[in-house]
């Protein structure tokens, strides 16, 4: 009598067991627990023509893929630029983890060369997305191109194989002002990336405009120059001395880093403030004449560096907005 209980309970138990398991299966496939994934998602800017001399800057300033299923939501990685071009190597990019895929994307940017705000909020076909990515190999990277003129494409890209194409979209031109051009969040906090501009136009100025100058600089006797590189209020790369090009205009720079000494080797890093470069470089450009403008550095050991900007005899100073002691490198 016993054991027949017994067994009675053990075919109850593993029936409540089977319909745990079967209950379990039935919430995953309802909540599309089995469709979630490990992905990611890119926006970089191209130019429709190669040889353009715009490079399609943009600015993001919100850019969001959702689902909503299950109302997920992805936001820029708060360690991402949101400044990109055409001759960008790096993205503007989101952060990796498991979610479903988005069915939706929301986003508003700033195109520097054309000077207009555009803004998308549209789907995006899921169930395409979802079918590409079973034929991926590795991590799915959604890869958003951003086209002059509101024009975009979505694409899935691959690693040694090419990209997949999954659908085309014509962004709207919308409304915007410059608080949203010059501020900039992260971790939740919010401060201003570009100091003192006033409109919109000094905006694409001071990121689209190019000038004719050359980098000096004034070492102390016994040290000279090793290294110097500059990179634009855009975050590119646009001056390498190894690289010097004496003839080719370049734009405006955001900050210096120049290395020098002799036996000791020391660096030091100088960063502009943006009103102030863009108001130099305007007036010094209204003087007439094939000189370039010069940025000249004059550098010592033990106390901060100084920068002016000169042209045709007329001298403008320019403060480093971090003034420190040059560094000093171990051996």
């Amino acid at each position: 009598m016993k054991n027949k209980i017994l067994n009675i309970v053990n075919i109850l138990l593993t029936g409540i067991l089977a319909i745990l398991i079967m209950l379990y299966f039935i919430t995953k496939v309802k909540n599309k627990e089995n469709e979630k994934v490990s992905w990611t998602a890119e926006i970089r800017s191209f130019s429709e023509n190669a040889a353009s001399k715009n490079t399609n800057i943009i600015k993001v300033i919100d850019g969001i893929f959702y689902n909503n299923f299950n109302h997920s939501t992805r936001t820029i990685d708060s360690d991402s630029r949101d400044l990109t071009s055409s001759e960008s190597r790096e993205s503007i990019y989101f952060p990796t983890y498991e979610e479903l895929l988005p069915d939706s994307i929301n986003l508003k940017y700033f195109s520097v060369d054309e000077r207009k705000f555009y803004h998308l909020q549209t789907k995006i076909p899921y169930d395409l997305i979802r079918n590409a990515e079973s034929k991926v190999a590795n991590l799915t990277k959604l890869s958003l191109e951003i086209l002059p003129k509101g024009k975009m494409v979505l694409k899935i890209d691959q690693e040694d194989f090419p990209s997949i194409k999954i659908a085309s979209y014509q962004a709207k031109e919308t409304t915007g002002d410059l608080e949203q051009l010059i501020y900039k969040e992260s971790l939740g906090e919010k401060y201003k990336d570009f100091e003192g501009l006033d409109s919109i136009n000094d905006f694409s100025d001071l990121l689209q405009n190019k000038y004719h100058w050359i980098l000096t600089t004034d070492l102390e006797a016994g040290d000279h120059l090793m290294n110097a590189n500059a990179y634009s209020f855009a975050e590119q790369q646009i001056y390498d001395v190894e690289e010097e090009n004496l003839n080719v205009n370049e734009n405006i720079p955001k900050t210096f880093h120049v290395r020098f000494g002799n036996t000791d080797k020391y660096g030091i890093d100088y960063y502009f403030e943006a009103n102030e470069i863009l108001a130099a470089f305007r007036k010094l450009n209204e003087n007439n004449g094939a000189e370039p403008i010069l940025i000249t550095f004059k550098i010592f050991k033990n106390k901060p560096a100084e920068c002016k900007l000169s042209r045709n005899g007329q001298i403008i100073s320019l403060k480093n907005t971090f003034p420190e002691n040059p560094i000093k490198y171990a051996e």
